[in-house]
């Protein structure tokens, strides 16, 4: 083993450094420098901090020495996870000072991490089968999704009867927007209340005009000359706030205010 020496890069700052973006350059380093493998995790050790630094601490002796294992902690710590790098891919966009070569890079990059954190087989058919695992959890609803997850399905199939087992034991049936039909009875339910709300709303009668579509307080037409608390009332004609008050209550009566 070479004499160890401290690599010639800034050490990591958690506030500032993304820490995927940090190995991957530390990653470039050592391979330009020509370290061995073998050597990158004590290495890389000499440039952490803060929480880094306590997950590196925290590892067995022999884990210690073993990249793989570091850098999987690492990205642990700081959610860089297979559901994080999920987010990563089908969330980029293009960063400023960045060019389209670049993000399709950084997009391969997320990619390959994402597939690897998910123990994926790397083979046509095991993509194929990654994919669509991953197009099935975007349409299944949350409590389907984490049921079959937890069971860790092998193959797609595996999914999938996993999922058929859940809603037989349920006995629910999700339609095409990934709720169930319980669910859709109740949003048929408040649709239906909506609707006989806007029905009433149009058969409500005013006592100020006599017309239908709103009530006394909301009347526009004039009522008299005194005004107070935003109701106009006739005292001419003998109406009081008082009166006008009695009118509201004999419509709430009435069912129609």
């Amino acid at each position: 083993m070479s004499p160890f020496k401290k690599p010639e890069i800034p050490c990591f700052n958690e506030k500032t450094d993304d820490i995927d973006s940090y190995l991957k350059r530390f990653e470039r380093y050592s391979t330009a420098a020509g370290k061995v493998r073998s050597e990158w995790a004590i290495l890389l050790s000499a440039l952490l901090t803060g929480k880094a630094l306590n997950v590196y601490s925290r590892l067995s002796d022999d884990d210690s020495k073993n990249y793989d294992i570091l850098k999987k902690a690492l990205l642990c710590i700081y959610d860089m996870n297979a559901d994080g790098f999920r987010r990563k891919f089908r969330g980029s966009k293009l960063e400023g000072g960045e060019n389209y070569i670049q993000l399709v890079d950084r997009l391969t990059g997320y990619l390959e991490r994402w597939v690897d954190l998910s123990n994926a087989t790397k083979s046509y058919v095991g993509m194929l089968d990654f994919m669509v695992k991953d197009q099935f959890y975007s349409m299944c609803p949350k409590d389907l999704r984490i049921f079959v997850k937890e069971g860790q399905p092998v193959s797609v199939k595996d999914m999938a009867n996993r999922a058929d087992r859940y809603v037989d034991a349920r006995g629910k049936q999700w339609d095409k927007k990934g709720s169930s039909k319980q669910e859709s009875s109740h949003n048929l339910q408040f649709e239906q209340q909506v609707d006989k709300g806007k029905e009433w709303n149009k058969n409500k009668k005013c006592y100020n005009c006599s017309e239908v579509g709103h009530v006394s307080r909301d009347c526009k037409k004039h009522r008299g000359t005194y005004a107070s608390k935003g109701r106009s009332y006739d005292k001419g004609a003998g109406l009081s706030e008082g009166s006008d008050s009695k009118a509201e209550v004999k419509e709430s009566e009435a069912g129609i205010c």
